[in-house]
């Protein structure tokens, strides 16, 4: 399994404790991926308090109607009838006057569970004397700071996989691979597409096949780009031509960028690989270092038998050229032909 992306781990530790019931005072969470951001938030707001303690003791509240010195003095009240209260502020980027609400964090009341949520990246300010700087080290000293960081392109299949399992199901490499191919780095609407594949599953089934993904999401089984590697580093060169040409044919989702870049990454890969085992890494390290998981090593293993170092720099020259050529520098080719002749003269 390829490593887990910290953001992620991260957010998994802190519901953990929220499922052990270890609340913490003070919770800033910030950054530009909403979906830990939100699920962290949903939990709190689901699990929290009882339903019967809620009406006195839960309050939902926007950053652009209150003030940093209003949020205190909420968070100081006492609980009726609970343990505590939990306060949640949604678009805390727009709250104004934060020092009040940074010298409350730096003795928070112990019956009070304050969420402050940013939409985006918490910006400290400039100096230790600036109100955003002085709430961000005094929460770091009594509560949670977690930044909902962006996943990286390649590590949306791990996630998939991993955010598969917690749902009681299982998911073919591939399919993860293709439904994060498809859908990109947008992790709610990855969640939305998987809840759609359960709720259209048999209640026996708990395997999301290749075909089940290709169906949902609209992605061919047989051409896609994939396919289309998996062709190249077998040197299998008439159905690497038979699915490019395929693709070509329908270029919704398999344009001459998303493709070309698809062949990068794929060779660079395939380089990382070749250099990686001559330095004797383990194999579960190199799928850990590429970020892939241990499943398509194989294929990476008769790719770099097939291409050279030397062979992959060469791949790279071209794939540059060519993508030059795709965005109108040089001679107009048609986008069939284009791809048929650069998969030509990679495996030639």
């Amino acid at each position: 399994m390829a490593k887990q992306n910290k953001t992620s781990v991260e957010a998994k530790s802190i519901l953990k404790d929220l499922a052990d019931r270890k609340y913490r005072p003070v919770y800033l969470l910030h950054g530009d991926e909403n979906f830990f951001r939100d699920q962290i938030c949903s939990y709190l707001l689901e699990n929290a308090l009882p339903k019967e303690q809620q009406a006195f003791n839960l309050f939902q509240v926007y950053g652009r109607d209150l003030t940093g010195g209003q949020v205190a003095d909420m968070a100081s009240r006492v609980p009726m009838n609970a343990p505590f209260i939990l306060i949640v502020v949604r678009e805390a980027q727009e709250l104004k006057a934060l020092r009040p609400l940074a010298q409350y964090c730096l003795r928070p009341n112990p019956q009070a569970v304050v969420v402050l949520n940013y939409s985006q990246k918490y910006k400290p300010g400039q100096g230790k004397s600036s109100d955003n700087a002085m709430l961000l080290a005094a929460i770091k000293g009594s509560g949670v700071v977690f930044e909902s960081a962006p996943l990286r392109d390649y590590e949306v299949a791990p996630w998939v996989e991993e955010y598969v399992k917690e749902q009681g199901l299982t998911i073919a490499p591939r399919a993860s691979q293709m439904l994060a191919y498809q859908l990109g780095t947008d992790l709610a609407r990855v969640a939305s597409e998987v809840k759609k594949l359960q709720i259209g599953m048999p209640p026996e089934e708990h395997d999301i096949t290749e075909t089940l993904v290709a169906e949902t999401i609209g992605m061919s089984k047989e051409f896609n780009p994939f396919e289309l590697t998996k062709a190249i580093g077998t040197g299998n060169l008439p159905e690497a031509i038979r699915i490019a040409t395929n693709m070509a044919a329908n270029p919704k989702g398999n344009e001459a960028p998303v493709i070309l870049a698809t062949l990068h990454s794929y060779f660079v890969k395939v380089f990382r690989y070749s250099v990686l085992q001559a330095k004797r890494i383990p194999e579960g390290e190199i799928a850990s270092r590429l970020g892939v998981h241990p499943f398509f090593l194989r294929e990476y293993a008769q790719a770099a038998a097939r291409y050279s170092l030397a062979k992959c720099a060469s791949v790279f020259s071209l794939l540059r050229s060519v993508d030059m050529q795709s965005k109108g520098f040089g001679a107009s080719v048609p986008y069939g032909d284009m791809l048929r002749e650069t998969i030509i003269r990679i495996m030639r």
